[in-house]
């Protein structure tokens, strides 16, 4: 955990599971300010990520890269879930292009509670 000048930055813990949901709590060092609880991923976007890596893994080996563009049909028809993998992928955990999907389960299976 961090603290910014003001002491208000905040530190990050997945905490809870509820309804197959990761929730992230931000841990604010003044405890005046309350907490806050954010989804971190859904359980069927976590699913989703394990089944599509299984599937590269056993066509294609142990080397295969995918994005995640992999886990969606060729249509927006979830924008929703589309951004959460999204931002997950690029903007959580600043990934490349294409991961190993080997890499990318173990970073999915290690979210779960």
């Amino acid at each position: 955990m961090a603290v910014d000048p003001e002491n208000v930055v905040i530190g990050l813990a997945i905490t809870r599971e509820v309804d197959e949901t990761i929730y992230l709590q931000e841990m604010d060092v003044d405890f005046a300010h309350g907490q806050k609880w954010s989804v971190i991923m859904r359980a069927t976007l976590r699913r989703k990520i394990i089944e599509v890596c299984d599937l590269k893994i056993e066509q294609k080996g142990e080397n295969v890269g995918l994005s995640f563009y992999a886990f969606f049909a060729n249509k927006n028809d979830d924008p929703e879930l589309l951004m959460e993998a999204a931002e997950w992928w690029i903007k959580t955990h600043e990934l490349n292009h294409f991961e190993k999907a080997t890499k990318i389960k173990k970073m999915v299976e290690d979210l779960s509670l």
